[in-house]
């Protein structure tokens, strides 16, 4: 899923799956997405609440990202 599609999920107050969650994050934190998406989606997600899912997902990618920072 891309990051519009998600915001546009989110928007309508429909949680993301886990999958699609660590497909948002991993462009996210790839660089693949702007500022203005980032912050977007990150407002949506705190409007809407995030899911346990989302969490896990949003987890997942950030701890695997910083594992690769560290080494």
């Amino acid at each position: 899923m891309d990051i519009k599609a998600a915001i546009a999920q989110l928007m309508q107050a429909k949680d993301l799956s886990g999958e699609s969650m660590i497909e948002v994050m991993r462009a996210i934190m790839s660089g693949a997405t702007t500022d203005a998406q980032n912050a977007a989606f990150l407002v949506a997600l705190q409007i809407k609440g995030a899911s346990v899912e989302e969490v896990f997902g949003g987890a997942t990618v950030t701890v695997s990202y910083t594992h690769l920072r560290a080494h």
